[in-house]
């Protein structure tokens, strides 16, 4: 009985292993989960402020983190839409005129490309993709404000907040397992190894003293497959 729970073992433990990176998810780790992943993002207090101010922040991995961003530059973006048509509305002279038009194709395109692809790719786990289509997004603020004279944009606010928060979600997909100290495929199974599974053990068998020999064998299988791993990585 206890071969064929080690051997199942061994079979989730190499399912694992045979994972493509953009199909692991990557959870927190703690109650901290939040600041120690802003602190590797480019504007922490906001950040933090961002994340938190969302309820769902809580559970979320790295990608729902970054989920999280996204729908909010939506939101921002949308009313942003909004405001440039107001500002439309008033008449303004030729020059912001053709400023607020460009602006205004600049946000149509946030939210009509941007903002689309990020999530869909958030959804597939194709963090490429949703790194380009925030980055995207930052990009097409910035050129919005460039495009009034200096100091005349009725749309700083708007502008940076974009800009910011965009820059703070590529940054969170540009390489979901750097956030965890991860520098390459193989580092993210051995962590794997290293945290999950014996986290999971432990969990499983803490306080069971008929399962000690199974814990053992547990360790011991983790310990060969790191052995495996960095041998040929």
């Amino acid at each position: 009985m206890k071969k064929f729970t080690v051997s199942i073992f061994l079979v989730h433990a190499f399912f694992l292993l045979s994972l493509p990176i953009s199909r692991c998810r990557i959870f927190p780790m703690d109650e901290k989960f939040i600041e120690s992943t802003c602190k590797q993002t480019p504007n922490y207090d906001l950040c933090v402020s961002s994340l938190k101010s969302d309820p769902k922040s809580s559970t979320a991995d790295v990608p729902g983190l970054a989920l999280i961003l996204v729908n909010k530059i939506k939101s921002q973006a949308t009313k942003t839409l909004n405001h440039i048509n107001s500002l439309l509305k008033r008449g303004p002279g030729a020059g912001k005129r053709r400023a607020l038009d460009s602006c205004y194709s600049k946000y149509d395109a946030i939210l009509k490309g941007d903002v689309p692809e990020a999530i869909e790719a958030l959804t597939k786990g194709d963090y490429k993709f949703a790194e380009d289509g925030a980055n995207d997004a930052a990009n097409e603020a910035n050129s919005c404000e460039r495009g009034f004279s200096s100091g005349s944009s009725p749309l700083t606010a708007m502008n940076k907040y974009i800009h910011d928060v965009s820059a703070i979600a590529a940054a969170l997909v540009e390489k979901p397992g750097k956030l965890l100290g991860l520098s390459s495929f193989g580092d993210y199974h051995i962590f794997i190894l290293d945290y999950d599974v014996p986290e999971a053990t432990e969990a499983l068998t803490k306080g069971s003293s008929t399962l000690t020999d199974l814990n053992k064998d547990m360790h011991d299988v983790s310990a060969v497959a790191k052995a495996i791993l960095r041998t040929l990585l």
